[in-house]
């Protein structure tokens, strides 16, 4: 589940999809990504169930112009410009898409481009 205020115009997530032939049901596995806007926030907020996060993987991170710091030991990686003098994020599990591309809009004023 995600919150409505986690979330800032043009992050992504998931919205679940409903087959309304079954009775409005979710569809386990059935989920359309999105790019998040005012409307979306405002439902999100009303409907917090019918939205999760997208989990962040390592071919996401390599998709948004990350570099794997192998000597870490961990999923670490390097931005490949260094916005502000900063040379790299950490990043742990359990992190999400719209929760990088949050922080890095914080560190960079500038929107993370991810190609999905």
């Amino acid at each position: 589940m995600v919150k409505a205020n986690e979330l800032r115009i043009g992050n992504l997530i998931y919205e679940l999809v409903q087959d309304f032939n079954e009775g409005g049901r979710f569809l386990d596995g059935a989920k359309e990504i999105i790019i998040v806007d005012a409307d979306i926030i405002k439902f999100v907020s009303e409907n917090e169930g019918c939205y999760e996060p997208i989990p962040l993987t390592p071919e996401i991170l390599e998709k948004c112009g990350f570099e794997f710091i192998p000597e870490a030991g961990y999923f670490s990686y390097k931005l490949k410009n260094k916005p502000q003098g900063i040379d790299a994020i950490k990043v742990g599990n359990g992190i999400y898409v719209h929760q990088l591309q949050n922080l890095y809009f914080a560190l960079t004023d500038e929107e993370l481009e991810i190609k999905l």
